[in-house]
């Protein structure tokens, strides 16, 4: 991974508690977190001249059993003094999710930051 395991852990931080206050799930208490049992894959990337970083893995649902692939994107918009998340996930039970992440990714790679 191209990234230090500290950085890589904050990025993971930053995603699941995104994910516990806007994805929840189907059960009382459960919420959209990162599978930690299959290390995620961390790049540096640009996308529209900004620096940022990619991070493609797997997601659940604590306290549930639901789960599938993710995309993530974190950008670093240094003239607003923020971070802007562009995140993809698939949920398909028996089905190959190989089309649809590579939708997704394909969708947040037309981002574009408007002035």
């Amino acid at each position: 991974n191209a990234l230090n395991g500290i950085f890589n852990k904050r990025i993971l931080n930053i995603r699941d508690s995104i994910g516990k206050i806007f994805v929840p799930g189907r059960l009382p208490g459960s919420f959209l977190i990162t599978e930690r049992a299959f290390r995620p894959y961390f790049y540096k990337v640009f996308l529209d001249g900004k620096q940022g970083y990619l991070t493609k893995g797997t997601w659940e649902v604590k306290n549930d059993f639901m789960a599938g692939p993710f995309v993530n994107y974190m950008i670093s918009d240094t003239i607003n003094k923020r971070i802007i998340v562009l995140e993809g996930f698939a949920f398909a039970p028996s089905v190959s999710k190989r089309e649809y992440m590579f939708e997704l990714n394909t969708i947040l790679n037309t981002f574009k930051l408007k002035n």
